[in-house]
C-alpha cells in the first residue's frame, strides 16, 4: 500500500511538471506568434510588402488560440495583401472576416484597429468609383475612431468625404466638409491640420469663381499649415499645389507670375499629375499670350501623358468591373450554398450572363473611344503635314522671287487656319499618339520629341546624361529619359517592352554606375530627379 501511494504521489507530481511545462511552452509560443504578428503590422505600416502566404500561419494559429483582437489583426493583414496583389473579392472577405471577429461588447475590443479595417473597405470602393458604399464605410470607420478615443483619426476619416464629393462634381459638398473639420481641427487645437483642410480646397474655390475666399484659405494654409520652408517651398510630394498657385495668377492675369508657378510644378514636382498639370497651365498661358506654336508643344507633352495613361486606365477600368463582379458572385454563390441545390444553377447562370454583359458594354465603350480618338490622330497629322508642307513651300518661294507674295500669303493663311483647327480640338482626347498602347515601343520620331522636351525642361540632366552617354546602353538611357520625365517604373517597362524585373535591376546597376553608390532603385530615382 505504501508503495502504491508513492507512486500516485509521484504521477502527480510527473502529471503537474508536465501540465508546467507545456503552459510555458504555449505561453512562449502565444508570445512569438503576437511578437511575429505585430512585425508584419510593421511591415504594413511602412508600406513594405507581404503576401498572403506571410500571413497565413498567423491566421491558422490564432484561429485556434488567439484573443478576438489577434484574429482581427490578422484577418486585417491577410485582407492587405490580397488589397495589394489587386484582389480586390478576396480583400473584401477578410476585411469581412475581421469584422465579424471583433468583440464589440467587450471593454477590451480594439475598436481602433477595426476602424482601419472600415478604412481600407472604404478605399476599396472608392478605387472602384462607388461612392456610395464608399461614405457608409467611412461613417462606419469614424464611428469606431471615436469609440477608442482617437478623435484626430476621426476628423482626418471625415476630411477624407471632401475627396470623393470631388470626384461627384459636388463641389459645394466637398467645401463644406472641408469647412466643418477645418472648424473641429481647431476647437481641439490642431491648427496645422486645420490650415491644411482649407488649403485642400482652394482649387475648388477658384474654379467656383470665388477667387477672394480661395486666396484667404491660401494665406492660412502657406502660414500655419507647417508644409512650407523659409523659401516659401512646399515639402516634397505637395508640388500639385503650384498648380493651385498658378491657376490664381491665371484668374487675376498675372501671366508672368502663373508661367513661374507652372514652370516650378514641373521642374519640382515627380510624377505623372506633376507633370501634366504644369504642362497644360503653360499651354494656357502661352495660349493668353497669342504664341500658338510654344503652346501646342505643351499641349503636346501633356496629350503625350494623356495618351499613355489613357491605355492603362482603359485596361484597369475593364479589370475593376471584372473584379467588382467577381466580388458579387463570390457572395451570390456563398449565399446559394445554404439554399437548396435547385437554385444553384439559376444563380450561377445569371452571374455567367452578368459577366458576360459587362464584357461586351466594357468592349464595346473602349472600341468606341478608341475610334473616336483614332479619328482625332488623323486629322491632326494631316493638319501637321499641311502645316509642314505649307512651310517648305513658302521657303522655295522665297528663294526665287518677290512676284510670289501673293502666293506666300496664300501659304501662311493655310498655316493659320490649321493651327486654329488644331486649337479647337477637345483638351481631353487623344490628339498626338505620342506613345503606343502597352507591349509596343514608341517610334524613334516619338523617342526624339520627348528627349527634345524634356531636355528643354532640365537643362543641367541634359548635361549629365552627356557626359555619361558612353556608360549607357540604349535601353539605360532611354529608362534615364523616362524616369526624369515623371513615368513609373511599370510605364517604363511598357513602353521599353520588358519585364519589371529588368528595369529593376538597371536602375540598381544606374546607381553605382553613374552615381558610385549602393541602394535600392527608389535612390536611383530619386537622385536622378533631384537633376534639374
Amino acid at each position: 500500500m505504501f508503495y502504491s501511494g508513492a507512486v500516485k504521489k509521484s504521477l502527480y507530481i510527473l502529471i503537474i511538471i508536465v501540465s508546467v511545462l507545456t503552459a510555458c511552452i504555449d505561453r512562449r509560443e502565444y508570445a512569438s506568434m503576437c511578437q511575429g504578428l505585430d512585425s508584419l503590422n510593421e511591415r504594413n505600416r511602412n508600406d513594405e510588402p507581404f503576401t498572403a502566404a506571410d500571413v497565413q500561419p498567423y491566421i491558422d494559429y490564432f484561429d485556434r488560440h488567439g484573443e478576438p483582437n489577434d484574429r482581427l489583426l490578422a484577418y486585417y493583414l491577410l485582407g492587405r495583401a490580397y488589397h495589394e496583389q489587386g484582389e480586390a473579392p478576396m480583400a473584401l472577405e477578410q476585411y469581412h472576416k475581421a469584422i465579424e471577429c471583433a468583440d464589440t461588447l467587450s471593454r477590451d475590443c480594439d475598436f481602433g484597429q477595426l476602424s482601419r479595417v472600415y478604412s481600407q473597405m472604404g478605399e476599396i470602393f472608392y478605387e472602384q468609383s462607388l461612392y456610395n458604399q464608399y461614405f457608409r464605410y467611412l461613417d462606419l470607420s469614424i464611428n469606431s475612431f471615436y469609440k477608442s478615443k482617437d478623435t484626430i483619426n476621426a476628423f482626418i476619416t471625415y476630411e477624407q468625404k471632401s475627396f470623393a464629393y470631388r470626384e461627384l462634381n459636388q463641389l459645394d459638398s466637398a467645401v463644406i466638409v472641408s469647412e466643418e473639420v477645418a472648424s473641429l481641427y481647431r476647437d481641439f487645437g490642431y491648427e496645422s491640420y486645420a490650415a491644411t483642410a482649407l488649403g485642400s480646397i482652394a482649387r475648388t474655390l477658384l474654379i467656383q469663381g470665388k477667387t477672394d475666399k480661395a486666396k484667404k484659405y491660401m494665406i492660412i494654409y502657406e502660414g500655419e499649415s507647417g508644409l512650407f520652408n523659409e523659401a516659401g517651398e512646399i515639402e516634397e510630394g505637395r508640388e500639385a499645389y503650384y498648380n493651385t498657385k498658378g491657376l490664381l495668377s491665371l484668374k487675376e492675369n498675372k501671366l508672368d507670375s502663373a508661367e513661374y508657378w507652372y514652370r516650378k510644378e514641373l521642374r519640382d514636382g515627380k510624377d505623372f499629375n506633376n507633370q501634366n498639370g504644369g504642362a497644360l497651365g503653360l499651354a494656357m498661358v502661352f495660349e493668353q499670350r497669342h504664341q500658338p506654336d510654344s503652346a501646342a508643344k505643351y499641349y503636346q507633352y501633356a496629350y503625350a501623358m494623356n495618351d499613355s495613361m489613357y491605355a492603362q486606365m482603359a485596361t484597369e477600368e475593364v479589370a475593376r468591373m471584372q473584379a467588382m463582379y467577381d466580388y458579387s458572385r463570390h457572395q451570390q454563390i456563398a449565399h446559394a450554398e445554404k439554399e437548396k441545390a435547385s437554385r444553384r444553377a439559376i444563380v450561377i447562370w445569371v452571374c455567367i450572363g452578368i459577366i458576360v454583359l459587362l464584357s461586351l458594354v466594357a468592349i464595346i465603350i473602349v472600341e468606341r473611344i478608341n475610334h473616336r480618338h483614332q479619328q482625332i490622330v488623323t486629322k491632326y497629322l494631316e493638319s501637321l503635314n499641311i502645316i509642314r508642307q505649307a512651310r517648305q513651300d513658302i521657303k522655295k518661294l522665297k528663294a526665287n522671287n518677290k512676284e510670289n507674295a501673293e502666293l506666300i500669303a496664300e501659304k501662311e493663311m493655310v498655316i493659320h487656319e490649321q493651327k486654329d483647327f488644331l486649337k479647337a480640338l477637345p483638351t481631353d482626347s487623344l490628339i498626338y499618339k505620342r506613345f503606343s498602347i502597352r507591349g509596343k515601343e514608341p517610334s524613334t520620331d516619338e523617342w526624339l520629341q520627348i528627349e527634345e522636351l524634356v531636355f528643354e525642361l532640365f537643362p543641367q540632366f541634359q548635361k549629365f546624361m552627356a557626359d555619361h552617354n558612353k556608360m549607357l546602353n540604349d535601353k539605360e538611357q532611354k529608362t534615364c529619359l523616362l524616369i526624369r520625365a515623371g513615368f513609373k517604373p511599370k510605364n517604363i517597362s511598357d513602353m521599353l517592352n520588358v519585364g519589371p524585373s529588368y528595369i529593376s535591376n538597371i536602375r540598381s546597376e544606374m546607381l553605382q554606375k553613374l552615381f558610385g553608390q549602393t541602394g535600392t532603385p527608389k535612390d536611383f530615382d530619386r537622385l536622378l530627379r533631384d537633376i534639374s
